[in-house]
C-alpha cells in the first residue's frame, strides 16, 4: 500500500484527519511522532478538499506540506503538481498473468488500439471496471439484505 509520512504537528494531524474523512481509501497512523498517511490507488489533495484547514494553510505551509509528500512519498509517485493540488499516483508493481487464445487477443488488440491504449492499459482499465461494478452490486445486495432482516416478515 503506498504511502508516505508528515511531522506530527497539530497543522499536519488536521490534514491528515481530513484526508482520511474524505477519501475512501485512506488510512491515518500515528507512530513515533511521525503521521503516516496510506492510501490505496491514488490520491489528490487540493487546498478545497482541505475545506477549513486549508483556510489556515499559507503558502509557505502548502509548498511545505508538497515538498514533505514529495520526500517520504513510498510506493506512489507525483503525476501532477501545482500551487493548489497534488496528485498523486500508485505504482503499478503487481503482475496478473492470464491466458487467451489468438482471436482473444486480436479481439483486445483492436479495442486497445481503437481506443488508443496499449493491451496492458485496456486489459486493466477493462478489469477494473467489472471488478467495480461488481463489487457495487454485491454492497447494494448488502444493502438490500440489511433492509430485509430488520423487516418482520409479514404474512
Amino acid at each position: 500500500m503506498p504511502w508516505f509520512r508528515l511531522r506530527a504537528n497539530e497543522l499536519n494531524l488536521r490534514i491528515a484527519e481530513r484526508l482520511e474523512a474524505s477519501e475512501r481509501f485512506v488510512k491515518v497512523k500515528k507512530e513515533n511522532g511521525e503521521i503516516r498517511v496510506e492510501f490505496q490507488y491514488g490520491l489528490t489533495i487540493s487546498r478545497i478538499t482541505l475545506g477549513s484547514v486549508s483556510r489556515e494553510l499559507s503558502e509557505k505551509d502548502w509548498r511545505n506540506l508538497v515538498k514533505e509528500i514529495k520526500s517520504t512519498l513510498v510506493g506512489a509517485k507525483i503525476r501532477e503538481c501545482s500551487d493548489q493540488m497534488i496528485g498523486i499516483q500508485a505504482l503499478r508493481t503487481q503482475w496478473i498473468h492470464i491466458r487467451v487464445n489468438p482471436v482473444e487477443k486480436a479481439l483486445i488488440l483492436d479495442a486497445a488500439k481503437a481506443q488508443g491504449r496499449t493491451i496492458a492499459d485496456f486489459v486493466r482499465i477493462a478489469s477494473l471496471k467489472v471488478a467495480d461494478e461488481v463489487f457495487n452490486a454485491e454492497v447494494t445486495k448488502g444493502r438490500q439484505r440489511s433492509k430485509n432482516e430488520q423487516r418482520p416478515y409479514v404474512a
